[in-house]
């Protein structure tokens, strides 16, 4: 009973092992199994790790584990049963090592029973267990159906070029920021060329509140002087576009921070607005300080990353013609500069709002240039929204095919844009 090889198979089991009826008397019998395995049980060992692919035959079965043996411990305790019982079912029995395998794919394995004195209780992780398949087959049926339908989108929009512009609030969120950045890296691994370009208002100013340093919005845009320049420059240039830089990277995506002083990536020149005067409805122009407006964008540097696999991450800091200072331009601009260079398949602007609202708040889904100036004329578009418009209506007449505005904040909005046919937000079409 000590010295069985039965045990010590039973120690290390075969994955394609098991008992059958002369090996099982040739090795030891029964009385030595009763004698040894209920002392010390090397057995228990195996039963309490099974393999799926180890079990008992329906011979073996019967020949140890006779159904009419094993009863319900009504009168309390294991052991007034103990005899009445071959030693399987007794080990069936034993809490540190219960008997219980999984079903084996061969028809003719049969599991060994399981306790029981577990009453209904094993009924029901059945059933638990057969609603947690159906819901997982539930699951894979949609996660295929969506692939299906993605699939299209994915031929159509190989080797396209997308500007897509991240910023607004959500950026502060670093979940979000953090699935966007999976969102990127899977349209560069579909074969799409994702251009990044990221804003970051709401960040610049909660470091100008905390610096203590005044600003003011005129027309929709950040008055700069030049202490508000160097925040700007700092924010945007260093901590928010090495932070996104980072986090594609962390999903498998090779991308490059860049500013548009980087190899004179945005060339632009200082911009202007015009507001009404105080005491009258005539016009008049206010310096808007270090604010600029591109006028050349380096699209060689942007290709030569794009053709090697690189994702392009630009923070919107451009260079002055002359002076080759910073300038401080809309991040919606640079994008739509970016786009119409680069004659883009589509330019996405990920921001607050899910597009473009009428006079009851309602969204548009679908607007046609035309509908933006009108819009724009009537006040319904209006604030933070007007550059916006305005961007996607420029680089389409330069040659982008559309421009999305989304929300950002919505989980995977990208994903859902791009590869279905009912997307979100409103899309402006020449």
């Amino acid at each position: 009973a000590r010295k069985i090889p039965l045990a010590r198979m039973a120690a290390e089991p075969n994955p394609h092992w098991g008992l059958r009826k002369q090996e099982s008397r040739k090795w030891c019998s029964q009385n030595d199994i009763g004698l040894g395995i209920a002392r010390k049980m090397p057995l228990a060992r195996m039963v309490a790790e099974p393999n799926p692919h180890w079990g008992l035959r329906k011979q073996e079965s019967r020949k140890w584990l006779n159904p009419h043996n094993v009863r319900k411990d009504t009168h309390g305790g294991l052991n007034q049963h103990r005899r009445m019982m071959s030693p399987w079912s007794r080990l069936s029995l034993v809490k540190a090592a219960p008997c219980c395998f999984p079903p084996s794919r061969n028809s003719g394995i049969l599991p060994l029973t399981h306790d029981p004195r577990e009453g209904d209780s094993f009924k029901a992780s059945q059933v638990k267990a057969h609603t947690t398949k159906t819901h997982t087959m539930a699951k894979h049926d949609q996660t295929a159906a969506v692939l299906a339908e993605a699939l299209p989108y994915m031929r159509r929009y190989a080797g396209a070029t997308f500007v897509v512009k991240w910023g607004g609030h959500v950026m502060a969120d670093p979940v979000a920021t953090d699935r966007f950045a999976g969102d990127i890296t899977l349209l560069n691994q579909v074969g799409i060329r994702p251009v990044v370009v990221h804003g970051g208002g709401p960040q610049i100013g909660q470091m100008l509140d905390k610096l203590q340093v005044p600003s003011q919005f005129i027309g929709g845009l950040r008055k700069t002087t030049p202490e508000v320049m160097d925040t700007v420059e700092m924010v945007l240039a260093g901590t928010l576009n090495k932070s996104l830089v980072a986090a594609i990277n962390r999903h498998g995506g090779q991308a490059v921070g860049l500013s548009g002083k980087d190899g004179t990536l945005i060339r632009a020149k200082p911009a202007t607005r015009a507001k009404p005067a105080t005491d009258s409805n005539i016009e008049q122009h206010v310096d808007m300080g270090r604010v600029g407006e591109p006028t050349q964008v380096n699209v060689d540097l942007l290709r030569h990353l794009s053709d090697g696999g690189y994702i392009p991450v630009i923070a919107p800091v451009g260079c002055q013609e002359d002076t080759f200072e910073s300038l401080n331009i809309n991040a919606d601009t640079v994008a739509g500069s970016i786009a119409e260079a680069l004659k883009a398949h589509r330019l996405i602007l990920l921001t607050d709002v899910n597009g473009v609202r009428d006079g009851d708040g309602a969204r548009l889904p679908e607007l046609r240039l035309a509908d933006i100036d009108r819009l724009t004329k009537e006040g319904i578009i209006k604030g933070g929204m007007i550059p916006k418009t305005q961007t996607c209506c420029a680089a389409i007449q330069g040659g982008t095919q559309a421009a999305v505005i989304i929300d950002g904040a919505r989980a995977h909005a990208l994903l859902i844009e791009v590869f279905t046919e009912s997307g979100f937000g409103t899309i402006i079409r020449p």
